[in-house]
């Protein structure tokens, strides 16, 4: 009858950068083995009505690594819709 119905194609190239150059689109996440981040001021203090008290130690070349996760890497997401009235 009157009714249109539709079909919808999207692709979606997720991490641009990285499929360009495999340098780039890297996340930086925190290395927690590579020393100590915060450090408690007053652990020989801390009791039941004592709060812990931290200081971040700063920053050194080893505080972030590179990501090695799925969003790491590029890749394609295809997606189809029936749209239909």
């Amino acid at each position: 009858g009157n009714s249109m119905n539709k079909l919808q194609l999207s692709v979606d190239i997720l991490n641009f950068g990285n499929l360009l150059n495999d340098k780039w689109g890297l996340p930086s996440v925190l290395d927690c083995n590579s020393g100590k981040l915060l450090e408690c001021t007053n652990a020989e203090q801390i009791s039941s009505t004592v709060a812990p008290v931290y200081k971040f130690s700063g920053v050194n070349d080893h505080t972030y690594r590179k990501g090695s996760s799925i969003y790491s890497t590029w890749h394609i997401q295809v997606g189809i819709r029936y749209m239909f009235n």
